[in-house]
């Protein structure tokens, strides 16, 4: 099952579409490569996995982001619900961005998420994430997320002219 999961995963990551990154060269080096990781929302009990690659160079990144909703008497096995990263800032080893706005999968109300984290000397990432509803009367959800880098800065060099 985790072997199909990061094969999907991968043919997502091939066919989304590319999300600003922003942020000093010298900065953005630190997050060349490829990294996977996942998320968990104990106040929901959803969770996810994430991959996404930047290549030296380049001015935005590929993401795929797979959230699985909670179980429901309804759906025992709900299916992953695909969400796309909009923007990352960086600075320092610190970043922080957001998602396109997405639907949640048990209200249905849109709702915007940030994240953030940091990037240690060892090529691990840990961050945070909060979502919140676009109503009034939604409360806002939160987790944590980690990535480690699969594939290192030289095999993701983007090519030369």
């Amino acid at each position: 099952m985790r072997v199909l999961l990061l094969v999907l995963l991968s043919a997502a990551v091939a066919a989304q579409t590319p999300a600003r990154i922003e942020g000093e060269q010298s900065d953005l080096d630190a997050f060349v490569g490829e990294w996977v990781g996942g998320y968990t929302c104990a106040g929901t009990g959803r969770h996810g996995t994430i991959v996404f690659r930047l290549a030296a160079g380049d001015d935005s990144l590929r993401a795929a982001v797979l959230m699985v909703p909670r179980p429901t008497e309804d759906d025992l096995v709900p299916d992953a619900v695909p969400l796309a990263v909009h923007y990352v800032s960086v600075e320092g080893r610190a970043f922080q961005g957001s998602l396109e706005r997405y639907d949640d999968p048990e209200h249905g109300v849109p709702l915007e998420t940030e994240f953030g984290g940091m990037i240690d000397r060892d090529g691990h990432i840990e961050g945070y994430f909060r979502g919140s509803g676009t109503r009034v009367d939604t409360v806002p959800l939160c987790g944590r997320w980690w990535a480690t880098r699969t594939v290192d800065r030289q095999a993701t060099r983007a090519p030369r002219p």
